[in-house]
């Protein structure tokens, strides 16, 4: 999670890319509200069903 005008660092995209590849779900989201969103849509998916969100996105 990022906050107001933070960036990513190199380290966070190779560690996101890394768990995109992975086959885990991944996103940068700035603040709470977009945090808590994507949280609660992960944890109400069935099975098979996958993110609304593009994988590695970020989310403001």
């Amino acid at each position: 999670m990022k906050y107001d005008k933070g960036r990513i660092q190199k380290t966070q995209e190779e560690w996101i890319a890394g768990m995109v590849a992975a086959g885990h779900y991944a996103c940068v989201c700035y603040g709470y509200d977009p945090a808590v969103k994507v949280i609660e849509m992960y944890m109400q998916l069935l099975p098979g069903q996958e993110m609304k969100f593009e994988n590695g996105v970020i989310l403001k």
